[in-house]
């Protein structure tokens, strides 16, 4: 038998449905989730006592009861409401802010309005068989359709599936884009802020030591004048008692410890010029 068209196979398959209350319990969750529905929590897909709810979900930090009714064929308007007003006491007994409705049921605009003027100050959400086919056959949820319908991709959904890809894999690529223009904006910021290590080093301390003391230190370059030297401190303090002239003085001693944000006033041996060090 050849698959109708224009999305009507996935409509006549959920009004035809004849799976029983677990799968259309199950396909109900995997809906929401779809939908950004968040804690998705089942209560007995395989049957036992609910309390007048199927599932459990939050939506926007709201709490909401879900009932998922999927009788086989269309059934009158008078059933659908009983059934839906029944599901709806669930609302104030599992102390939730509203109801999802889900049915594989055909809703009209007025029929779906005479619903939610049944529930007063409470939220309603119904999702009716057009809207439970629509989004069943969007790209994203063709694997859900083919598990619970049994409808495999048609070659114009396998292009539109493709493009679903091409348009995540497009809208990533500008993300990561704008995260690297974004840290090293934040780089760029960072390191003005930041004196930059030099290789320079005061000729009154002997080559000898150049390399063995304040292993690990930054040297700086002041920004006045030019002058490169070591920032006094830790293993630098017996050197920066010997050698006084060429070390900076650094006001707090606090700076060893200080994290990389904190800044520092430290002033210049040979010009006296004082300004703010970014421990690197």
């Amino acid at each position: 038998m050849a698959r109708q068209k224009d999305g009507r196979e996935t409509w006549n398959r959920l009004l035809k449905w004849d799976k029983g209350q677990a799968p259309s319990e199950r396909l109900t969750s995997l809906i929401l989730e779809s939908e950004d529905y968040k804690s998705i929590d089942p209560s007995h897909p395989l049957g036992g006592k609910d309390g007048l709810k199927d599932i459990i979900c939050e939506k926007e930090g709201k709490k909401l009861i879900v009932a998922a009714y999927f009788p086989r064929d269309q059934k009158s308007f008078k059933i659908i409401k009983e059934k839906f007003y029944e599901d709806a006491e669930g609302i104030n007994k599992n102390k939730a802010e509203g109801i999802v409705f889900v049915t594989n049921q055909e809703l009209r605009l007025a029929e779906r309005d005479k619903l939610k003027d049944l529930i007063k100050n409470k939220d309603v959400l119904i999702y009716h068989l057009e809207r439970i086919a629509s989004i069943l056959n969007s790209p994203m949820n063709y694997g859900i359709r083919l598990e619970f319908l049994d409808i495999e991709m048609t070659k114009e959904e396998q292009l539109a599936y493709m493009a679903s890809k091409d348009t995540i894999i497009h809208d990533l690529t500008n993300l990561v884009k704008q995260l690297v223009v974004k840290s090293d904006k934040n780089n760029k910021d960072q390191n003005e802020k930041m004196v930059s290590a030099i290789e320079v080093w005061p000729e009154s301390i002997p080559r000898s030591k150049r390399y063995s003391f304040g292993y690990g230190k930054a040297l700086h370059k002041c920004s006045y004048c030019g002058y490169g030297y070591k920032i006094a401190g830790s293993s630098l303090d017996y050197y920066s008692s010997r050698y006084a002239d060429t070390f900076a003085t650094v006001v707090s001693s606090s700076l060893l410890t200080a994290s990389p944000s904190d800044a520092k006033i430290i002033t210049c041996p040979k010009c006296g010029n004082s300004e703010e060090y970014f421990r690197l």
